[in-house]
Formats: C-alpha cells, sequence, structure tokens
C-alpha cells in the first residue's frame, strides 16, 4: 500500500481527476458557483454547501478506491504470477543427458511417441496410426505427399502439415525441464516398465508409458576398454493403442572417451515393414586441445520397407541462445526449419525461419489450448489441432 501511495503522489497530476473531471463531477450533482440555500423552520438559512461537500467528498473517495483498486490488482497479479504469461526459460540441451541405455531408451520412446501423437492431426493416415494396421501405412503415407512437387511455390497449407507433425517432439526438446523416465518392474510378461515424462509448451505434463525386455547381449572390458551392447523388445503405449518397439545400444568406451551406436524403432504395422525409427549421430572434433561434440538425431520413417521421409533433430548454439534446428528430407526435397521459442503479449510462441527446398520465409506458431496458431508473413492466419 506504501508503494501505491508514493506512485499515486508522484503521478498524481497523470492519475487524480483534473479540474475538467471534478467540474464534471460538479454538474452532476448540480452543484455550481452559485449556493443555494434551505430555509430553516424557524426562520434563518443555511446553505446547501456543506452537505454537497460531504456528497463530493463521498464521490471522491470512492474514486480514489476505484483508481487504488486499478493500480493494486495488477501489481497483485504480477506478484502472483499471472497464470496465462507463460515465460519460457533457458533451452536445455536434453541430449547432454543422453549417456547410457536407459536414458537413449526414454527419449527414444518419448520422441516417437509424439510424433505418432502427432501425426494424427495431419494428413498422415490416423487410421492406420491408431488401429491394427488393415491399410498400408506408407503407401497412404506417400500418397498424402504426391503431388506436392513445386515446393519452391510450397502454400502455407503444406508447410503446416509438416510443421504439425513434428510439434510434440519439437516442445519435449524446448520445453522447460528435462525428459525423464522412472523404470519399474514389468507386467504382462515384460521385465520392466518405463514411464516417461516431458513438460511441454504450456508448462504441461505428457507422458508415454513402455513395456519391455531388456538384454545385454555382450560385456566386455579389457587394457581400459569396455564395450556393452544392450537390445530392448517391447511395447509402447499410446493412449489405447500399443505398438511394437525394439531396440539396440553399444558403447564403447576408453580413455575417458565414448562412442556409441544407439537405435530405437516403433512398427507400425503387423508386418513390421512399416515403422519409425530414430539413431544417434555424432561427430567430435579437437582443435587446440579443446574437444567439440555435436549430436544429432535421425528419425526416419519406412513405408513397406522403403524411407519415405528422414528428419535430422539437432540443437544450434547462436550468441548464447540455444535453438533448435530441424532438417526434413522427402524425396527430392529439403525443408531447414529452425525455432525460437519466445512471447509475445504474454503468449508462447515460437518464431520459425525456414528454407523451403531453396525458399526461404518466416512465420509464428502461437502455442495455444488446444491448437498451434500459424501466422505466415503473407497474413495467413489458422488454426491446426494441438492434443
Amino acid at each position: 500500500m506504501k508503494d501505491i501511495k508514493k506512485l499515486l503522489r508522484k503521478d498524481a497530476k497523470n492519475i487524480l481527476p483534473d479540474d475538467r473531471i471534478k467540474d464534471s463531477i460538479k454538474k452532476e450533482l448540480g452543484y455550481n458557483d452559485v449556493q443555494s440555500s434551505l430555509a430553516y423552520a424557524h426562520g434563518g438559512e443555511r446553505t446547501s454547501d456543506g452537505k454537497r461537500k460531504i456528497i463530493i467528498s463521498v464521490c471522491a473517495a470512492a474514486l480514489a478506491v476505484v483508481l487504488i483498486l486499478g493500480i493494486a490488482l495488477p501489481l497483485a497479479l504480477m506478484r502472483s504470477g499471472d497464470p496465462t504469461v507463460i515465460t519460457p526459460g533457458p533451452i536445455v540441451n536434453k541430449f547432454n543427458n543422453i549417456t547410457d541405455a536407459d536414458s537413449f531408451y526414454a527419449y527414444g520412446a518419448v520422441s516417437i511417441g509424439s510424433i505418432i501423437n502427432s501425426a494424427d492431426n495431419t494428413a498422415l493416415p490416423s487410421a492406420v496410426l491408431t488401429s491394427s494396421a488393415s491399410r498400408n501405412y506408407a503407401e497412404s503415407y506417400a500418397d498424402s505427399r504426391r503431388g506436392n512437387d513445386n515446393f519452391s511455390s510450397a502454400d502455407s497449407e503444406e508447410i503446416m502439415e509438416t510443421v504439425t507433425k513434428y510439434m510434440a517432439l519439437v516442445e519435449s526438446l524446448m520445453g522447460n525441464g528435462e525428459i525423464g523416465g522412472v523404470i519399474t518392474e514389468g507386467t504382462d510378461g515384460y521385465q520392466h516398465a518405463m514411464t516417461v515424462t516431458y513438460t511441454d509448451l504450456l508448462g504441461e505434463t505428457v507422458s508415454y508409458s513402455m513395456m519391455y525386455n531388456k538384454t545385454l547381449i555382450d560385456s566386455e572390458t579389457d587394457d581400459g576398454e569396455t564395450e556393452e551392447n544392450y537390445s530392448i523388445n517391447g511395447v509402447l503405449l499410446i493412449g489405447d493403442t500399443s505398438y511394437p518397439v525394439d531396440g539396440s545400444y553399444e558403447s564403447e568406451t576408453e580413455d575417458d572417451e565414448t562412442e556409441s551406436e544407439m537405435s530405437f524403432r516403433a512398427y507400425l504395422t503387423d508386418d513390421r515393414r512399416s515403422f519409425i525409427s530414430v539413431e544417434q549421430e555424432y561427430e567430435t572434433e579437437t582443435d587446440d586441445d579443446e574437444t567439440e561434440t555435436e549430436t544429432k538425431y535421425v528419425y526416419s520413417v519406412y513405408s513397406n520397407g522403403r524411407i519415405v521421409e528422414q528428419t535430422t533433430v539437432e540443437y544450434e548454439q547462436e550468441d548464447d541462445e540455444l535453438e533448435l534446428m530441424m532438417t526434413i528430407k522427402s524425396g527430392s526435397h529439403t525443408e531447414t526449419l529452425t525455432f525460437k521459442d519466445e512471447t509475445e503479449h504474454g503468449k508462447r510462441i515460437l518464431r520459425v525461419s525456414g528454407n523451403l527446398d531453396g525458399q526461404r520465409g518466416n512465420f509464428r506458431i502461437y502455442i495455444e489450448k488446444g491448437e498451434y496458431r500459424y501466422v505466415f508473413e503473407n497474413g495467413h492466419n489458422e488454426g491446426w489441432e494441438r492434443d
């Protein structure tokens, strides 16, 4: 309250009523410079000035209360934290925490799970993704891309269709906090159960579950060199649907240097010829006794044993800011998208710049309850479903 009083004193001229407003109040109350008088029954008279002053004082007090509330309430909301204002924290490079088989399997489950879940909101055949496949995923997927050969003049709809399919993955990699996996004892004949969670860009928790068997294929230590080779097989649970999964993890450690090969697959059809896989790619470069490691994860969509789309995801450091870069290859077309996390008028948004088969463009994605709202430079504004 002291701060409010100081503010009122400091900006009294700008906040409190000026003479024009005061005159208006007087007119509304029937008050003017010519004072009317009231006659007493026993004679004499008194002016009505005192009574009117009381009325004016009451009105002024009421106005002051309104002004104080108008200032105090916003201050209080700011202090308590307006739930509609989502402030992005610093993006954390989640790839740095994938250091062993379990952390990789957790990442594989949540990332592929998010892609499958997002696919229901795009032109991808949701009937294939959410039921036992009676139709071929890959053929339907390929059909959804045919006729879009002229990407040099790609329109907003094509961009939104492509980006929305990966938005849940983007949220998992740009949201605050880490991707966490909790392992418990499995059921239904499986050794282990894993619940994997991440925080989306509205601060809400998203989770997926996996039941699996983990097998140590080979482990060897010789002259300070250690090799380990694991595999898993199980099911990934997304809603009421389960998808068969398998994965491998090969690790070799020598003199504090570690090399590893990781892969994880979720099968979309009963014949297992249509699936989504994720593999780790990394490059290590040493210059002036400093070692720099670049880590990428490559997602491949296979249809009937044939690759139809490949997406590479990596973090990029620019001016002390971490951004997410995505490169999508489909046939002869390549699309590169860079995502930057921002707020605008209290709304969580992603500012996206891209190179769509040689044509550069920029757009914004507003993250809202139930939808992604795309706003393009050409004025196109459209919402796409968000789970």
